[in-house]
Protein backbone atom coordinates (compact mmCIF):
# COMPACT_ATOMS: atom_id res chain seq x y z
CA UNK A 1 0.00 0.00 0.00
CA UNK A 2 1.44 3.38 -1.01
CA UNK A 3 0.95 6.84 0.46
CA UNK A 4 -1.37 7.68 -2.45
CA UNK A 5 -3.76 4.82 -1.68
CA UNK A 6 -5.54 7.09 0.81
CA UNK A 7 -4.86 10.39 -0.97
CA UNK A 8 -7.62 10.12 -3.55
CA UNK A 9 -10.85 8.36 -4.46
CA UNK A 10 -11.89 7.73 -8.08
CA UNK A 11 -15.33 9.02 -9.06
CA UNK A 12 -17.63 8.60 -12.06
CA UNK A 13 -18.08 12.19 -13.26
CA UNK A 14 -16.91 13.67 -16.56
CA UNK A 15 -14.22 11.80 -18.49
CA UNK A 16 -12.04 11.51 -15.41
CA UNK A 17 -12.70 12.54 -11.83
CA UNK A 18 -11.18 12.10 -8.40
CA UNK A 19 -11.71 13.29 -4.88
CA UNK A 20 -8.38 14.38 -3.38
CA UNK A 21 -7.59 15.32 0.17
CA UNK A 22 -5.25 18.30 -0.11
CA UNK A 23 -6.04 18.87 3.57
CA UNK A 24 -7.38 16.14 5.87
CA UNK A 25 -10.80 17.72 6.47
CA UNK A 26 -11.26 19.45 3.11
CA UNK A 27 -11.93 17.03 0.24
CA UNK A 28 -11.73 18.47 -3.27
CA UNK A 29 -13.49 16.89 -6.26
CA UNK A 30 -11.72 17.42 -9.58
CA UNK A 31 -13.69 16.66 -12.74
CA UNK A 32 -12.03 16.69 -16.18
CA UNK A 33 -13.73 16.62 -19.57
CA UNK A 34 -11.52 15.97 -22.59
CA UNK A 35 -11.81 17.95 -25.79
CA UNK A 36 -14.40 16.94 -28.37
CA UNK A 37 -15.15 18.37 -31.82
CA UNK A 38 -17.85 20.54 -30.22
CA UNK A 39 -16.18 21.54 -26.93
CA UNK A 40 -12.72 22.40 -25.63
CA UNK A 41 -11.22 20.46 -22.73
CA UNK A 42 -12.12 21.76 -19.28
CA UNK A 43 -11.89 20.93 -15.62
CA UNK A 44 -13.84 21.86 -12.51
CA UNK A 45 -12.76 21.91 -8.89
CA UNK A 46 -15.59 21.41 -6.39
CA UNK A 47 -15.50 21.62 -2.61
CA UNK A 48 -17.55 19.65 -0.12
CA UNK A 49 -20.14 21.83 1.64
CA UNK A 50 -18.21 21.40 4.90
CA UNK A 51 -15.16 23.22 3.47
CA UNK A 52 -16.48 26.61 4.59
CA UNK A 53 -16.40 25.36 8.17
CA UNK A 54 -12.60 25.18 7.98
CA UNK A 55 -11.43 27.77 5.43
CA UNK A 56 -12.52 31.16 4.13
CA UNK A 57 -13.45 31.70 0.48
CA UNK A 58 -10.04 33.27 -0.16
CA UNK A 59 -8.27 30.33 1.46
CA UNK A 60 -10.32 27.87 -0.62
CA UNK A 61 -9.35 29.76 -3.78
CA UNK A 62 -5.69 29.53 -2.75
CA UNK A 63 -6.07 25.81 -2.02
CA UNK A 64 -7.53 25.36 -5.52
CA UNK A 65 -4.57 27.15 -7.07
CA UNK A 66 -2.03 25.15 -5.07
CA UNK A 67 -3.74 21.85 -5.83
CA UNK A 68 -3.93 22.70 -9.55
CA UNK A 69 -0.25 23.65 -9.60
CA UNK A 70 0.76 20.38 -7.92
CA UNK A 71 -1.34 18.36 -10.37
CA UNK A 72 0.19 20.20 -13.35
CA UNK A 73 3.67 19.58 -11.95
CA UNK A 74 2.92 15.87 -11.43
CA UNK A 75 1.63 15.66 -15.01
CA UNK A 76 4.82 17.28 -16.33
CA UNK A 77 7.00 14.89 -14.33
CA UNK A 78 5.08 11.87 -15.62
CA UNK A 79 5.20 13.17 -19.20
CA UNK A 80 8.97 13.66 -19.00
CA UNK A 81 9.52 10.18 -17.55
CA UNK A 82 7.51 8.51 -20.30
CA UNK A 83 9.27 10.53 -23.02
CA UNK A 84 12.69 9.54 -21.67
CA UNK A 85 11.68 5.99 -21.74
Amino acid sequence: MTHLDHAYVRLDYGDCSVKVYSLPLVPITIIVWGATPEFTARANILFDSSASNYLSTEQLAMLSELTSARLRHASEVLDSRFKLG
